[in-house]
């Protein structure tokens, strides 16, 4: 299928798309193969797999299940990619791919802006077009805040995505850093996301993103309650759960960034989408 039959522009900052359909970062976006696909089969652009910073402390093989009955799809713990893997997949893929817009997803291990920005001008210098700021995973250090378990303190993903004052605070020194644009992707636990994404964009955001993706814990067999489909803390464990049943939470967060941002700002709405219609 010809790619001109998919041409309808958007910019974002100072980059231009050849449409506005992304494939989020996640397990297809993790190798230049894959990348090279998305950009045969039409796409505007592909964010990668995220890149956390430092190694991650988190990067387990990942457990995936589909619930055919309940059209539930969970996973908890994945391998994230590590700094050097991360950039020599978006210099990759900046050499093969011409017509594809590159996003990183990037996240850094707490507040420490000084590895945040040095983690952005690195991805700048890779060629990534724009930088993806991760504040959405909760398969991080939100999980074990929720799970009240003290074994790691450092805010990373859905935790800081939840705080506009450090949200704020990355996105306001990435910008003073980098000349690419910068998206902030949050999430949409602790009920606040469009407060964080008018923070955001207040810090100089070029565009904000929802990722509609709950924890939550998955199906229990009453019969069988010993037997959980996760159990990596010693009890039965969350999951980051999506599928088509989260869309209308979806259009929700994009909803309510809109009415908080107002007309102009770029957001991209993401979750429950599982065909064309």
């Amino acid at each position: 299928m010809g790619t001109s039959l998919f041409e309808l522009p958007v910019t974002i900052g100072n980059v231009t798309l050849r449409n506005p359909f992304i494939v989020g970062s996640g397990p297809t976006v993790k190798n230049l193969e894959q990348i090279e696909l998305i950009e045969r089969c039409g796409w505007g652009a592909a964010s990668t797999k995220q890149t956390y910073n430092p190694r991650p402390y988190i990067s387990y093989d990942p457990r995936y299940r589909w619930l055919k009955k309940e059209k539930l799809h969970i996973f908890t713990a994945e391998h994230r990619l590590d700094m050097e893997t991360g950039l020599r997949l978006v210099e990759n893929a900046r050499k093969k791919c011409k017509e594809l817009v590159i996003i990183a997803n990037y996240s850094d291990a707490g507040d420490n802006l000084d590895s945040w920005e040095e983690g952005a001008r690195r991805f700048e210098a890779a060629g990534t077009q724009i930088l993806e700021l991760n504040f959405c995973c909760p398969n991080m250090s939100f999980s074990v805040d929720v799970s009240n378990q003290k074994a790691h303190r450092v805010s990373s993903g859905a935790s800081m995505g939840q705080h506009e004052d450090q949200v704020a605070a990355v996105v306001r020194r990435l910008k003073s850093a980098i000349n690419i644009p910068i998206i902030a992707k949050l999430t949409p636990e602790g009920g606040r996301i469009a407060q964080v994404a008018k923070a955001a964009m207040d810090a100089g955001a070029d565009g904000v993103s929802g990722v509609a993706n709950r924890l939550g814990i998955p199906p229990i067999d009453v019969r069988k309650y010993k037997k959980a489909i996760y159990n990596l803390q010693g009890e039965n464990t969350m999951g980051c759960m999506s599928g088509p049943w989260i869309r209308p939470l979806a259009m929700r967060d994009v909803f309510e960034m809109r009415k908080c941002l107002g007309p102009e700002p770029h957001i991209n709405g993401t979750g429950g989408i599982a065909s064309m219609s």
